[in-house]
């Protein structure tokens, strides 16, 4: 499943478009494609019932910076109710760069 991960990982910083190509180029419209998939594909993991693939997707969030999806999806994982999950939230916005995720943190710290 890691393996998997980073893959998607890979997949979501490898692909968004480069500022040199039109909006309907070939090139552009099948990235967009595969970017699609791979989110869904996180998303699926964040909202499965396995622990381990719930904290690797969440956790994959943290490479997909300057995304608000990728933070509202992280923020979400926050009400978790394993700490492992709740765990791999936190350290996706920290990778993510969200100071406005500080204040949802400190409820999560003793629990």
């Amino acid at each position: 499943m890691r393996t998997v991960v980073g893959v998607l990982a890979i997949l979501l910083c490898i692909t968004h478009a480069p500022t040199h190509l039109p909006l309907a180029s070939p090139q552009s419209v099948g990235q967009v494609g595969v970017q699609k998939d791979a989110w869904d594909i996180l998303l699926g993991g964040a909202h499965g019932s396995n622990l381990d693939e719930r904290a690797n997707a969440i956790q994959a969030l943290g490479l997909d910076s300057g995304d608000p999806a990728a933070v509202r999806l992280a923020e979400d994982a926050l009400e978790d109710k394993q700490a492992y999950v709740r765990a791999a939230a936190a350290k996706a916005l920290g990778a993510l760069g969200s100071a406005k995720s500080i204040p949802k943190l400190p409820k999560f710290a003793d629990g």
